[in-house]
């Protein structure tokens, strides 16, 4: 196995942290998220806009459209860009169609992750574990207030950015990442801009475009099935291969 795959996963999996699916379970889950505590330090402009994002997307049941990702390694001073689709539905599945700077796709369902690389004609599945805080957020089991510290961010923004952002510090003192900031459309809550810095000062910045909420996601786009003489590793079996 080469180390594309790996690399791939240290950019995306931060960026999962922050995707802009919704606190708030689907509807007719049956199960319901506990309630979230009222942060009473929050000033009334700022919780009035956190209320917004949350009534948004709770009323979300899926959404797709583009993303443009960027990575930045502190330590190697790299960036890599990359970018394509990105499918959602609750609660909890993600599908991630990379077009650049490589094809490849990363599926998350059910407590694992798929990830194909039709260049190393290799598929790796790997567990996911949906119920951390980092990953709340897009299940559908999260709450802003009851997860994340919250502040305004970035007062120093250039001159004609519409958007209002929000730095998000996780309540959570195990979590794996240091700090998201969200880029926020203030007329539509939309979150259009996310950026996660982890614990050793990389970050992965993701624009979304061409969005569109509620458009009807198939439940098939997250069933990755594997073509014919691609080598599956499954990571999550002990014989450690699919076939």
């Amino acid at each position: 196995m080469t180390n594309r795959p790996q690399r791939a996963l240290l950019f995306l999996l931060p960026m999962l942290l922050a995707a802009p699916l919704a606190p708030g379970r689907a509807a007719g889950d049956a199960t319901s998220a506990p309630p979230a505590p009222r942060a009473a330090a929050l000033p009334a402009d700022l919780r009035d806009f956190v209320d917004g994002i949350q009534k948004r997307y709770d009323r979300i049941r899926d959404f797709q459209g583009r993303f443009v990702q960027e990575s930045r390694v502190q330590a190697a001073a790299v960036t890599e860009k990359s970018g394509g689709d990105v499918f959602f539905l609750k609660p909890g599945r993600m599908r991630w169609n990379y077009r650049t700077p490589e094809p490849q796709q990363i599926v998350i369902d059910r407590g694992k992750l798929w990830q194909y690389v039709p260049a190393d004609k290799q598929v790796v599945i790997q567990g996911f574990d949906a119920a951390r805080v980092e990953y709340t957020f897009l299940t559908g089991l999260g709450n802003l207030e009851r997860d994340f510290r919250i502040a305004w961010a970035r007062p120093d923004r250039r001159p004609g950015d519409p958007l209002r952002y929000l730095a998000l510090v996780p309540r959570d003192e195990q979590a794996t990442f240091a700090k998201v900031t969200l880029g926020v459309d203030p007329r539509t809550h939309r979150v259009l801009v996310t950026e996660v810095e982890d614990l050793f000062g990389n970050t992965t910045s993701i624009r979304f475009e061409a969005l569109r909420d509620n458009a009807g996601v198939d439940a098939g786009l997250f069933v990755l099935r594997p073509p014919k003489g691609v080598d599956v590793i499954d990571m999550t079996s002990p014989a450690g291969h699919g076939r």
